[in-house]
């Protein structure tokens, strides 16, 4: 079985990234309505128990503490791993409260990304005390194999987008055989394609961009594509030929032109800072000539003073005196100020 670290990285990838995205699986998982804008704030990730763990989401919306696991296959443990957590996540907040009675255990919730002979809507485990008395802890379960991408398209379940091409596993070698279910895979991927395009002029960020929606849009659907082949193309790692032709079909070019064009506007970038750079240059060569000329014109009016004072029997160090006043040279006047 295929335990890559892959698919953890995506989702975490997503969740660091893009938590916005978060918001609709967490209404998807317990049946809540926040906004898509609803701010997201995360929760410390890393939680000393007897071993480190770091969860793949432990955030808060709206005063309210979630966890989510993304698991590529069914783990019989993961019952107990989620209760783990959620109680390491809710020592953790009851500490940061000053709180010494009451643990508040967070809303949480398994992705899991491949099916099981058995899909139960929650995981559970229970607890027994030293009387017999029980009770129980449990977690979400989404299956994300059985969400097709219409249903993730119309839930803007997004965050689940990069693992639809695993409902494929086990097919891959018959499709790279049949060039009529390679085309069949490859029309699909390109709806995707241009369904993502779509979605992306709507996502929050998109909206919220400073350079405009589409900017944004086109951020966010570059960053979604990266992450969409991340994982094809470690799914398709033995079907080389496929994996170059879902790779186009699910947006490669898009990230090659994407590329191009944050290169130009690199470059564009580049060329703006050296024209301001020689702009400057050339207003201080300017605010020099100014400034040249201005004292220039004030020796040239301080000789005229000093002819027309000394033309009318005016006493040289009276006139020295007179033109003293106004000079910019720091002296506070000079000698000749000093003695008036």
């Amino acid at each position: 079985m295929d335990r890559s670290p892959i698919y953890d990285s995506v989702f975490k990838t997503m969740a660091e990234k893009m938590p916005e995205l978060l918001v609709p699986l967490v209404n998807e998982a317990f049946g809540t309505a926040y906004p898509e804008d609803a701010p997201v704030t995360r929760l410390g990730e890393e939680h000393a128990g007897k071993r480190k763990r770091i969860v793949d989401a432990a955030f808060r919306i709206e005063g309210r503490a979630f966890h989510i696991e993304c698991q590529s296959s069914w783990d019989p443990h993961m019952a107990m791993r989620m209760d783990e957590y959620d109680h390491e996540i809710a020592y953790e907040e009851a500490e940061a409260r000053g709180e010494d009675r009451l643990l508040v255990l967070p809303a949480s919730c398994v992705v899991f990304l491949r099916d099981a002979r058995s899909m139960p809507d929650f995981i559970s485990v229970e607890a027994m005390e030293f009387d017999g008395t029980t009770f129980g802890h449990r977690s979400r379960a989404i299956w994300a194999k059985q969400l097709s991408a219409d249903e993730m398209f119309a839930k803007h379940l997004l965050i689940l987008l990069p693992f639809w091409l695993m409902r494929y596993e086990g097919r891959f070698a018959a499709i790279a055989r049949d060039s009529a279910l390679e085309e069949e895979l490859l029309a699909e991927c390109r709806d995707i394609q241009e369904r993502l395009a779509e979605a992306a002029a709507d996502n929050v960020p998109a909206r919220k961009h400073p350079s405009g929606a589409a900017e944004g849009g086109s951020i966010f659907r570059k960053r979604m594509t990266e992450l969409i082949i991340e994982v094809s193309d470690h799914l398709l790692r033995d079907y080389v030929p496929l994996q170059g032709e879902v790779r186009e079909a699910m947006g490669g070019k898009i990230l090659k032109f994407a590329d191009e064009r944050y290169a130009e506007a690199a470059e564009r970038h580049a060329e703006e800072m050296r024209e301001a750079e020689e702009r400057c240059a050339r207003a201080e060569e300017r605010y020099a000539e100014a400034e040249e000329r201005h004292a220039e014109e004030m020796r040239e009016a301080n000789a005229r003073i000093a002819r027309e004072l000394s033309r009318h029997g005016v006493d040289q160090s009276i006139i020295d005196q007179v033109l003293s006043f106004g000079r910019k040279d720091g002296s506070d006047g000079g000698p000749s100020a000093q003695q008036a």
